[in-house]
């Protein structure tokens, strides 16, 4: 070995590069290994995963939202609305009043009329006409009273009264005579007219003879049976009665008429208020922490079946935080009856914010 230190190779690449062999390019095609760079590259992954966890948990948001899952906002709170219902009334419209009329006499009734008066205020009245109601019939009839306004309480008193056309008779013609054979027999003879607007069926004309004025002490009396007696109309009577062998000096005679009359009676009268118009008062108050906007109530009108009738509407736009929103909503009931309705059902809805944009809507009955 060489004492020379130069021999034991240099440290500089060039002094040991073959010969012929340009150094640059050897120290080129040397492979290497590159040093390890600073761990730079983890900060930004780690805020990459922050924002799809947000993103992630923002659609978890709209998603339980848009299901109608309640999520509480931890920072704006969330409104609770509660309602109040203050009863419902009714005005106006008509009074249908509805019964049977029946003829229990022995002759027909001509133009009966039946007249009914609801005890409400001053007195409700109404009436109607039933052109004929034959002997033994029944017949339904049926008015219309208006309430001009008013309303029909829950209780009243009913009356009614009933009246029909009757027929007015007098004599024509009338003479009397005195026959003697043994007896004295008197005699009258004329005719019986029906002056009045109805006819008169089965028509028996009685002649008195009488002692005194009065007629209380009867001798003797007879009778025609003149059939029907039409209104206006005219039959011709004739009585002979025998006064015995020694009647009074004087002799008093009168005339009575008897004929079927009719009997009419009213039964199963019924009263239905139908028509006017509902109206509903109630209000809506936020208890809540948040607004609640875009706020509706649907007041429905059910009957004795739970079945809806009508229902009526208030938006009430926003209520805010301890507000308090009154309403006052009118139905109109047309052909229908206030007294139909057995019950009302409220349906509360709203919308309300959680965590600033994700928008819900909320219900409540």
């Amino acid at each position: 070995m060489s004492d020379n230190p130069e021999s034991l190779g240099s440290a500089n690449p060039q002094d040991s590069a073959p010969e012929g062999v340009d150094t640059d390019q050897a120290a080129a095609a040397e492979p290497r290994t590159p040093a390890p760079m600073p761990s730079q590259g983890r900060p930004p992954r780690r805020r990459r995963n922050k924002v799809l966890i947000a993103l992630a948990v923002i659609l978890a948001l709209i998603v339980l939202a848009g299901g109608g899952v309640v999520v509480a906002d931890a920072v704006t709170g969330t409104p609770d609305l509660s309602f109040v219902e203050e009863g419902l009334s009714a005005a106006g419209g008509t009074v249908q009043v509805a019964g049977t009329a029946t003829n229990t006499g022995a002759g027909d009734a001509q133009n009966v009329g039946v007249e009914v008066t609801l005890a409400v205020g001053a007195g409700l009245v109404g009436a109607t006409t039933i052109p004929k109601l034959a002997h033994s019939a029944s017949s339904p009839f049926n008015m219309t009273i208006d309430l001009a306004g008013g309303s029909l309480p829950n209780s009243f008193q009913t009356s009614w009264k009933t009246n029909w056309d009757v027929p007015k008779f007098d004599t024509q013609n009338d003479n009397g005579s005195f026959q003697y054979s043994g007896h004295v027999y008197g005699t009258r003879a004329g005719s019986l007219h029906n002056a009045g607007p109805a006819d008169a069926q089965n028509v028996v004309l009685t002649i008195t003879f009488a002692s005194d004025a009065g007629g209380q002490n009867l001798i003797s009396s007879g009778t025609n049976n003149l059939g029907t007696l039409a209104a206006g109309a005219s039959s011709p009577y004739s009585v002979k009665v025998d006064l015995g062998a020694n009647p009074p000096q004087t002799v008093y005679w009168d005339w009575r008429v008897a004929w079927s009359e009719p009997k009419v009676s009213l039964a199963d009268i019924k009263s239905t208020w139908v028509g006017g118009t509902v109206t509903l008062v109630g209000s809506v108050t936020n208890r809540g922490k948040a607004p609640a906007s875009d706020v509706v109530v649907v007041r429905t009108f059910l009957d004795a079946n739970g079945q809806p009738i009508g229902s009526v509407t208030a938006n009430l736009g926003r209520l805010a935080p301890g507000a308090k929103a009154d309403y006052k909503l009118t139905f109109p009931l047309g052909q229908k009856s206030f007294r139909d309705i057995m019950n009302t059902k409220v349906k509360l809805s709203w919308k309300e914010v959680h965590y600033f944009f994700v928008t819900s809507t909320k219900t409540r009955s």
